[in-house]
């Protein structure tokens, strides 16, 4: 984990192989979501940096529309 200006960051995985920080139970858990996740073929993420802009709302309503 690294400590820039009052902030943490913590070092990630990588698609070559996992992060510096990662634990066995974290690459485990890592390798049965890429697992699950290569059978889909087409991913949708909804995301953003501030909280509260209706993510969870517009990803609700995507299910649903799509489903």
């Amino acid at each position: 984990m690294k400590k820039e200006r009052g902030r943490q960051s913590h070092g990630g995985g990588t698609a070559e192989g996992p992060g510096p920080d990662q634990t066995p139970e974290e690459l485990m858990e890592q390798k049965a979501l890429e697992e699950r996740l290569s059978h889909i073929k087409n991913k949708i993420v909804v995301l953003s940096g501030k909280g509260g802009v209706g993510k969870s709302t517009v990803s609700v309503n995507l299910a649903m529309s799509l489903s």
